[in-house]
């Protein structure tokens, strides 16, 4: 058995190598190395839980297939051959309907009551060996099938914005005028970490970001100067 690391492994995430057996290859998801104190907080919870939504899934073409749950920390699946959307040098041009049977794929995962949650990370989208996509990394996946359908809707949503975001920066040509205006309605960057929020507000202050971005950019320096107000108020109050 030849074992290789598909990923750098960082702390507090799984350790996902490929083995190569006679019989193929297989790829192992180990939670039980993301460190403490995650191997007992999630090292349990999600391995069963993206097991369970792999066999749900698994008479979709384009979905990793003969998964198995190894043992309560980790899980394997059957290795699909391609090249992460992340890697892809443009060299050789995307099949005009590859987006679109991506979004049919992501469309099959939600009439199935499920939802990925992790769509815009280009390391998930697969180009397989015949051009065709597939989706890996159910990790963040889902059941919707017990919750009320506004909240469906909204994670579904968080799919679909997260799918027109890649369309939209690779095959831009390709896409329907309702999805493009899909898209430059519904999608904003996100302001989540110090790093984006400090790239957008450069982007702001060189005059180079749309007036609703600019919008936003303003509203999450105001929220955050809220906040250390706050915080600086109790802190007085305590001391």
């Amino acid at each position: 058995m030849i074992r290789e690391r598909l990923y750098k492994h960082r702390w507090g995430q799984a350790l996902v190598e490929k083995e190569v057996h006679p019989a193929g290859a297989r790829v192992v998801k180990d939670y039980s190395k993301c460190g403490f104190p995650g191997a007992l907080i999630y090292g349990r919870l999600l391995p069963k839980r993206e097991y369970h939504a792999l066999r749900s899934l698994a008479v979709l073409k384009g979905i990793p297939q003969q998964v198995r749950l190894e043992n309560p920390h980790s899980i394997s699946y059957h290795y699909i051959e391609g090249l992460p959307l992340r890697q892809f040098d443009g060299n050789t041009p995307l099949p005009r309907t590859f987006f679109k049977d991506l979004w049919e794929l992501t469309a099959n995962i939600h009439r199935h009551g499920f939802v990925h949650l992790d769509l815009g990370n280009r390391g998930n989208i697969l180009v397989r060996d015949d051009a065709s996509p597939a989706i890996i990394d159910f990790a963040s996946c889902t059941s919707t099938r017990q919750f009320p359908g506004w909240l469906r809707r909204a994670l579904e949503k968080r799919d679909r914005i997260g799918l027109v975001k890649l369309w939209h920066r690779y095959s831009p040509e390709t896409m329907p005028p309702v999805l493009a205006d899909y898209f430059n309605r519904h999608y904003h960057r996100h302001l989540a970490t110090p790093t984006r929020l400090y790239r957008e507000t450069r982007r702001c202050l060189e005059s180079r970001g749309s007036q609703g971005e600019c919008g936003r950019v303003r509203r999450a320096w105001v929220a955050i100067s809220v906040a250390i107000s706050i915080a600086a108020a109790i802190g007085l109050a305590i001391w």
